[in-house]
């Protein structure tokens, strides 16, 4: 899943350099993945292999360069205020429904915000209770919302993945986020601390 959700990051960055529209926004009179965005899979594909294969130094890195990425554009929205950071790697000569010209989605900052917490919660050498069942309920969340965002492309219902009149998330973008969310169930929650939550969890409730 890491290697594929880095791939869909790649593949959007040549794609920007490239100038291949079909690749930066898939369906016909879509909106395009913003270049920001692109980077963002490639710090979250990348942090989750790095959790997986327990470098947490250098993902916990990644992990505060993605919520840096996610908070500075909510904010950005909040309070209307334009930071540079839309920009900041490429210029933008594809605006199509987007309300600021470069700027992701609100939805896709906050998975990126929330992406970058549980990297940092997973990285707790003492993990607790609370530790657990928080990294599998903040990657249910991601995937969830990826998934909404990706099902609504195809029930024609906007409002799965466009919230008011600001930019909407791209169906890669909510694919990316779909594998994303079970990479980190998947590798990071289950096969990490959550099947033995889960089986401690019915040994309690079993136990006479």
């Amino acid at each position: 899943m890491a290697i594929s959700v880095m791939s869909i990051g790649i593949m959007v960055v040549v794609g920007w350099h490239t100038r291949n529209e079909s690749i930066l926004s898939i369906l016909p009179n879509a909106v395009s993945m913003q270049y920001n965005t692109a980077l963002g899979f490639l710090l979250a594909g990348g942090g989750l292999l790095l959790q997986l294969l327990k470098k947490m130094k250098l993902s916990n890195l990644i992990a505060i360069l993605l919520f840096a990425l996610g908070f500075a554009t909510a904010i950005e929205y909040l309070l209307n205020w334009n930071m540079g950071i839309d920009e900041l790697f490429m210029d933008h000569y594809i605006s199509y429904k987007v309300a600021y010209k470069g700027r992701m989605a609100p939805n896709t900052a906050i998975c990126f915000l929330l992406t970058g917490v549980l990297f940092l919660v997973n990285s707790f050498s003492n993990k607790r209770r609370v530790i657990v069942v928080l990294v599998g309920l903040l990657g249910v969340v991601v995937l969830l919302l990826g998934a909404f965002a990706f099902v609504g492309y195809f029930i024609d219902f906007a409002y799965t993945y466009s919230w008011g009149i600001v930019t909407k998330m791209a169906i890669h973008t909510a694919i990316g986020f779909m594998l994303l969310g079970i990479g980190v169930i998947i590798g990071l929650w289950y096969v990490g601390d959550g099947k033995k939550w889960i089986e401690s969890s019915i040994k309690r409730r079993l136990a006479p």
